[in-house]
């Protein structure tokens, strides 16, 4: 019974594992959880497919899952699959309780064959819309298109920051001030600024 509480609780960490990295969305071939298990229609390795089923193990942390059954496809669609390179398996959809996520999974071991869970996200269900510019606020004069256009800085002086799509987290509730002494900004300092209506942030 202990032994049954334990596994039902790293199965319970696991999926709040995957909540907690996705709280900050179609159907090809879908993984899908089973109890303690990933089953996985289709796995491309090399010019190879297999349908391969995954088992979390208990008692690890982090996360380990062990190849528990794996068959050679001889047909199979290759919309969606989930790929393994030697080193990552990645997984573009599982379904869980009416989400879509991707997850990937490292090598932790090749005899057992066993992964570790790494990361995984929300599918999105649709790509987000691009942003365009709205039309120009004649409200306070008109835009300057030089501001607009023009660049102010010396480009031999801007350098890639570093991060990646999605690499720096948004922020959710700013707090504005007009304390500018106080944030170390000088009045000839270079902002980017915003305008809606009478709203202006910079």
């Amino acid at each position: 019974m202990l032994q049954g509480l334990k596994h039902r609780r790293k199965y319970a960490s696991f999926l709040i594992l995957i909540t907690l990295l996705l709280l900050s969305g179609g159907v090809y071939s879908q993984a899908t959880i089973n109890g303690s298990s990933i089953n996985i229609p289709v796995v491309l390795i090399g010019g190879q497919a297999f349908e391969v089923e995954l088992t979390i193990v208990d008692g690890t942390d982090p996360i380990q899952l062990a190849v528990t059954n794996g068959v050679e496809l001889t047909e199979y669609s290759t919309e969606g699959v989930s790929t393994f390179d030697g080193t990552t398996l990645y997984v573009p959809s599982i379904e869980l309780e009416g989400l879509n996520f991707f997850a990937n999974f490292t090598v932790h071991s090749q005899e057992p064959p066993v992964f570790v869970f790494v990361n995984a996200g929300i599918v999105e269900a649709e790509p987000p819309q691009a942003c365009e510019r709205p039309e120009s606020d004649q409200s306070h004069g008109p835009d300057n298109p030089n501001i607009i256009a023009g660049v102010a800085a010396d480009p031999a002086y801007i350098f890639d920051g570093g991060p990646g799509v999605d690499g720096i987290p948004a922020i959710e509730f700013p707090v504005f001030t007009q304390d500018l002494v106080s944030q170390g900004m000088s009045d000839n300092e270079l902002v980017i600024g915003v305008k809606v209506g009478d709203i202006v942030r910079a």
